[in-house]
């Protein structure tokens, strides 16, 4: 598939979501390969742009509690909010200890 992943991206980016439309333009650019390896990577890619961008901004009081923890206190879901916070305003998250 690496050969075809420039194609893949470029069609990604044009807003080519449906993995057997992708699979179909890749087979007619010579793709060798299944639908399935295809869908697959469509999907993946669905699930991390999800990740990336929630859903909506989580209220002050749900930010603010795992600010006050130390990192090793926090549950998963707070990690993983905390670690999107940092990639938007890393500012935000500093703090002396």
């Amino acid at each position: 598939m690496d050969p075809f992943r420039a194609q893949l991206e470029t069609e990604w980016v044009a807003g080519g979501r449906n993995g057997s439309e992708l699979w179909r333009q890749l087979r007619a650019s010579g793709f060798p390969g299944a639908l399935c390896v295809v869908s697959e990577w469509a999907t993946r890619r669905r699930a991390d742009e999800t990740l990336a961008t929630p859903r909506r901004v989580p209220a002050a009081r749900v930010i603010a509690r795992p600010m006050t923890l130390a990192r090793d206190q926090l549950t998963k879901a707070e990690s993983s909010l905390m670690i999107r916070i940092e990639g938007i305003a890393p500012a935000l998250l500093w703090r002396v200890i």
